[in-house]
């Protein structure tokens, strides 16, 4: 069971434009402390396409790390191949 409330949580950067895993540790706490049934990483909140495959699987990897709540990973790609 997916749950009631799944937070398509958002991709915290450093001022280096490099991903900063432990912002996003603690916003994915803060948001299953306070209610999220799971999380949806690299979903629709906008940076997904800006991400690479090593970054995504860094920030599942991390999701991962809180069994209390499930993480949901978007697996979909934007290209500009047809």
């Amino acid at each position: 069971m997916l749950g009631e409330v799944l937070t398509a949580i958002v991709t915290p950067f450093r001022a280096d434009g490099s991903v900063d895993l432990d912002a996003f540790r603690e916003l994915a706490a803060h948001l299953v402390d306070h209610g999220s049934d799971g999380l949806v990483v690299s979903g629709t909140t906008g940076e997904s396409p800006t991400l690479s495959d090593d970054e995504k699987l860094e920030l599942f990897a991390a999701a991962d790390a809180r069994p209390s709540s499930p993480a949901r990973a978007r697996t979909t790609r934007a290209t500009r191949r047809t």
